[in-house]
């Protein structure tokens, strides 16, 4: 794969994490670039395809070549055999190695896509549980802030209580 390619990968790869303390910024930056990832997948499946078409066109000239050579020479050839000598052919070979490294180029670029629609998904539950952890938070701050106002009436209740049996004491 073309170093330009795997440094633009890895670029982008790098922003697959997801920082708990900064959701923020992670939230922030999904569209873009989720956008980024999938126009370079766009660009990688179209360079594919250029190839793959080019291949197509190499094989179609190669085997009119290959043909109107065994006519010349009054060779029987064989579907067999005529594809068996495309393939040997070195400009054949070439462009099929090539074709190779689009496909996983684009490939690559397929596979980062779908995590990046992935790490949507768990922004969006992070963000949920997120949320969730501090609702609960401020519930129990409140259940806390109840408890000890119950605890407060109680003690002053005790308190009148104990100061009126004591009142009664003493008057006997």
């Amino acid at each position: 794969m073309n170093k330009e390619i795997v440094s633009d990968l890895e670029r982008q790869r790098a922003y697959l994490a997801i920082d708990r303390d900064n959701l923020d910024d992670c939230l922030m930056q999904q569209p873009e670039v989720y956008y980024s990832v999938a126009q370079a997948l766009a660009l990688a499946n179209a360079d594919r395809d250029a190839c793959k078409l080019d291949l197509e066109e190499l094989q179609a000239q190669l085997d009119q070549d290959i043909r109107a050579e065994a006519l010349r020479k009054d060779e029987k050839l064989t579907e067999t055999s005529l594809q068996n000598r495309l393939k040997t052919l070195p400009k054949m070979q070439d462009i099929q190695r090539v074709l190779l490294k689009k496909r996983q180029e684009a490939e690559s670029w397929q596979m980062l896509k779908e995590a990046f629609q992935q790490r949507s998904y768990m922004l969006k539950e992070i963000v949920a549980l997120f949320i969730a952890q501090r609702h609960d938070l401020a519930l129990e701050g409140g259940v806390g802030q109840a408890r000890a106002s119950l605890t407060a009436d109680k003690a002053d209740q005790n308190r009148v209580a104990a100061g009126a049996l004591r009142r009664v004491k003493r008057s006997m």
